[in-house]
């Protein structure tokens, strides 16, 4: 299971091996706990250390993304509580959680291709109201 799940964070296997997950949950990025996105930033952060290329860039980017959540709710420095965290809670029960974190960062995916297609959108208009006033 834990290779599996390292397999998804990787971009190994498909995310919509996940797709049915993320859907059922009412709304995985509002209902998130700062201690949970606490969670998912250290097991982003032990995959990113195994990643390469393009994986880690997205590894990193949902790293990147977890870590301002937790800072902006909980008003700590990440490595600060990443450190007493991690010598509160094994690695077990941080992988553990890691399943939800990759459902959160499936939801969060599809919000920016969201955002992508209404600048497309407008980017589209801009050019062509660029090519009329020439």
């Amino acid at each position: 299971m834990k290779h599996i799940i390292l397999a998804i964070a990787l971009g190994l296997l498909p995310a919509s091996l996940h797709a049915e997950k993320a859907s059922t949950a009412q709304d995985p990025i509002q209902d998130a706990s700062p201690e949970q996105d606490l969670d998912c930033a250290i097991f982003f952060a032990l995959v990113g250390g195994k990643s390469e290329g393009s994986r880690q860039a997205g590894v990193i980017a949902a790293m990147s993304y977890f870590i301002g959540r937790f800072e902006v709710v909980s008003e700590i420095d990440f490595s600060t509580a990443a450190a007493e965290h991690l010598e509160l809670a094994s690695l077990a029960e941080i992988i553990a959680e890691s399943d939800d974190c990759i459902s959160r960062m499936e939801a969060f995916s599809v919000r920016l291709n969201e955002f992508g297609d209404a600048f497309k959108g407008l980017q589209s208009e801009l050019d062509n109201a660029d090519s009329s006033g020439e």
